[in-house]
């Protein structure tokens, strides 16, 4: 039987991919993990036909020294974990030791101190722009994010004698 080409091996697997439902980026990322997995075999002695469970440890242990983050080691494995399951070798991806993702902190953003946001609205209206001093207050004053105010239309403020809205 004739060995296919890395080329071939990689565009198979991206039909793989398309025919289980996969998005067009995800096959394009899972690619690339494979072109990279497959350049650091041919560095190191493997090939992508006679891969071994070693390979896929050395690999994960090459891409932490490399300072990748967590998510992006699993994000490689789960490419090379479907690769495994293409190939009918999914032995080669037991018992793999990847780094542990810790999840991300909600933690609200620092406000600004007392005298910084005097000083931030005090400046704004020294240069007596009413756009500005509109902005400094709606930003400090209702905690919109830059992005929500910058998409913010006349129609989505509606301003009272004693009260007001915002639609965001």
């Amino acid at each position: 039987m004739e060995k296919k080409s890395v080329v071939q091996v990689i565009t198979d697997f991206a039909t793989f991919l398309k025919s289980k439902g996969k998005s067009k980026l995800t096959i394009k990322n899972y690619k690339h993990t494979l072109e990279l997995f497959s350049n650091w075999l041919q560095h190191n002695g493997g090939t992508l036909s006679e891969l071994t469970r070693v390979d896929v440890q050395l690999f994960i242990q090459y891409l932490e020294s490399k300072g990748n983050s967590a998510s992006t080691i699993n994000n490689r494995f789960a490419a090379i974990l479907q690769f495994a399951r293409f190939n009918n070798c999914s032995n080669i991806v037991d018992n793999i030791r990847l780094p542990e993702v810790h999840p991300a902190r909600n933690i609200a953003p620092r406000s600004l101190e007392r005298n910084e946001r005097n000083n931030l609205l005090r400046n704004v209206e020294r240069d007596d722009n009413k756009r500005d001093i509109a902005i400094a207050n709606l930003l400090l004053r209702t905690g919109i994010r830059v992005s929500e105010l910058v998409a913010l239309n006349r129609s989505d403020v509606i301003i009272r004698e004693r009260s007001g809205s915002i639609t965001i």
